[in-house]
């Protein structure tokens, strides 16, 4: 697709042959336009002058609530609600170290008053554009409703993929009575935007309010300090037969670009840049920014240029892999190979390891002598780090794919002997890129000798998990904690089904008893699973505390998963060292594992 970049007869003759040469014209120039033309604001919000302040909310068990929420209010909404879980790559989690919430499933709520609902219609209408979706419906997805008392928080995170076609996440905050909470949008890893949802002009409680953010933005949910936050998340989405414009927020950059084009440094053409000092100041810009320039410095074909652009203009940015792809995949690795390791002297290990394990995902086995250069200098990195450290990192199982793909024995040796040592529950990385890239691993290969006592150690410890999990149904609860009473935690590790508080705790009232157990049921139960309800009897008040199936459940979960998994690592493991059926079965079985098959066919 072409794109007209226009220029003035006076820039014309000023000049003349270089109106072709980046950044005066051409490629680069026609892409810093077109993001300007097809950009959306990345996250925005305020007063949500369409939405009744009245919604008329009601709660399924619940009944009529108003807002904003009384203690006894939400007290009983808590009491019908769930602690919020989080995602952690394939896994649900529950830590209120990370999350600490409650909500209600969308079949539990009901708004009925309709100017809610043509409200929403009509936020939605307005939303679409300021996303880059001009013209485009957007539909408005009722997803959850969430409670946040004191102490309620959710980290920085992403947000995974709730519908098809979402692009991005509508926050309505009915009126509430709270300090804190403030939600924040980040961008390029920095605070862009703070929604307070009209905390600072004090129409918190008389109005609700909104915010908006791409799905995939990086956001965080600041502690409630004091009072209580209630809120229901909508999904933005587009229409099943349009789902092909969706775009990534990433791919948002007009206005990131624009800082850049404003810096100096961006006055020159490619030949000229290496002259320049650069603002130590100056704005850091989009990692699809740097792509771009990347690729534009390698066109010039220039070794010192190449130099100055790693050494100088992409200092400190160690997290940004994919621009440095295009200047690896253009040199020999004996040109870039000093460059690179020059840039990455005096590097935290952590950092290093992530940026040469990135580079080489991106780069595969295409060149010769770079893929393994990079996993050496990545393992070199990886053996300085602590245990904690290297399990931070979230790299394990990228820097054990290519040790098995592009690394030799002694390599894969050296970092094997640190990871024997290894506590063997911390393994699951390490087996799943051993999984999928067994293929890469022939019979007999001396790959296979070295990895082979890191799968054992793991493979017993499976076998001792299994064993232990493998029993029949009881409410007994043998490790459940409950610090607050031991008579409490003694009915938990026992075979009873339920218990009252009576002779136990002493309540004044019923709603001390319903404070009570809103305030347990808050808590994360350790190794337990049970609810507890207020009631009171001949005007005496207590808690009747009764069991769920969930703990057991969630362990029928694990010993479904372990066992799968030691299936699969010995199939896998018989295949390398003795021969039989492969690529079909491991692939039928990295599916049931929960593995992508790619690099298995």
């Amino acid at each position: 697709m072409a794109y007209d970049y226009p220029f003035s007869d006076d820039e014309n003759s000023e000049l003349g042959p270089l109106k072709q040469e980046w950044p005066f014209g051409g490629e680069g120039s026609k892409l810093l336009a077109r993001a300007d033309r097809q950009a959306g604001e990345y996250s925005f919000g305020g007063r949500a002058d369409t939405l009744p302040i009245v919604p008329s909310l009601v709660v399924k068990d619940v009944g009529p609530g108003s807002v904003p929420l009384t203690e006894e209010e939400a007290t009983n909404l808590i009491g019908k609600s769930k602690k919020s879980p989080f995602g952690h790559k394939f896994e649900t989690k529950l830590d209120k170290n990370v999350r600490n919430s409650w909500q209600l499933e969308p079949d539990q709520v009901e708004i009925n008053n309709r100017q809610w609902h043509t409200g929403i219609e009509e936020i939605t209408a307005t939303i679409a554009p300021r996303l880059g979706y001009e013209g485009v419906p957007l539909s408005c997805q009722l997803y959850k409703m969430l409670i946040y008392g004191q102490g309620g928080h959710f980290v920085k995170h992403q947000d995974t993929e709730k519908e098809d076609g979402m692009i991005a996440t509508l926050v309505v905050q009915l009126p509430s009575l709270h300090e804190g909470g403030d939600l924040v949008i980040y961008r390029g890893g920095r605070p862009l935007h703070r929604h307070d949802f009209g905390k600072a002009d004090g129409s918190a409680g008389y109005f609700p309010h909104y915010g908006v953010h791409y799905a995939d933005a990086e956001h965080s949910l600041e502690t409630v300090i004091k009072g209580y936050r209630l809120v229901v998340v909508y999904s933005l989405c587009l229409p099943a037969k349009m789902v092909h414009l969706k775009k990534s927020s990433n791919k948002l950059m007009s206005d990131e670009l624009a800082e850049a084009v404003a810096g100096p440094w961006m006055l020159l053409n490619c030949g000229e840049l290496a002259k320049v000092e650069l603002d130590k100041e100056q704005e850091e810009v989009s990692a699809t920014f740097f792509r771009t320039l990347s690729e534009l410095v390698v066109d010039a074909s220039d070794l010192s240029l190449i130099d100055f652009f790693l050494i100088n203009v992409y200092k400190d940015r160690f997290n940004l892999a994919a621009p440095l792809i295009p200047i690896v995949r253009k040199f020999a690795w004996d040109d870039i190979g000093p460059i690179l390791s020059r840039w990455l002297d005096g590097v935290d290990d952590g950092k290093a390891m992530a940026v040469l394990l990135n580079i080489v995902d991106g780069l595969g086995l295409e060149k010769e002598a770079a893929p393994t250069a990079l996993v050496k200098l990545a393992s070199e990195r990886a053996l300085k780090l602590s245990w904690d450290h290297l399990m931070k990192s979230n790299i394990v199982s990228l820097l054990w794919k290519w040790l098995i793909q592009a690394g030799d024995k002694q390599m894969i040796e050296k970092v094997a002997t640190k990871f024997k040592t290894m506590d063997p529950s911390q393994l699951g990385p390490v087996m799943e890129a051993f999984v999928e890239n067994a293929g890469y691993i022939e019979r007999g290969d001396d790959k296979c000798e070295v990895v082979a006592p890191v799968i054992a150690v793991r493979v017993e410890w499976l076998k001792s998990q299994i064993e232990e999990l493998k029993k029949p149904f009881s409410w007994a609860m043998p490790n459940a904690k409950f610090p607050h009473n031991a008579q409490v935690e003694a009915f938990l590790q026992g075979t009873e089904e339920s218990m009252t508080t009576k002779g136990i705790e002493t309540f004044e009232t019923l709603q001390d008893a319903r404070n009570y157990a809103a305030q347990w049921m808050r808590e994360e139960q350790v190794e337990a699973s049970s609810e507890m309800e207020a009631a009171e009897e001949d005007g005496t008040a207590f808690v009747t505390i009764t069991k769920t199936p969930d703990w057991f459940m969630e362990h029928e979960k694990k010993l479904a998963k372990y066992n799968t998994e030691l299936k699969l690592l010995e199939e896998c493991y018989d295949e390398v060292t003795q021969g039989g059926p492969r690529k079909q079965a491991r692939v039928e079985a990295s599916c049931r594992y929960g593995i992508k098959p790619d690099r298995l066919q």
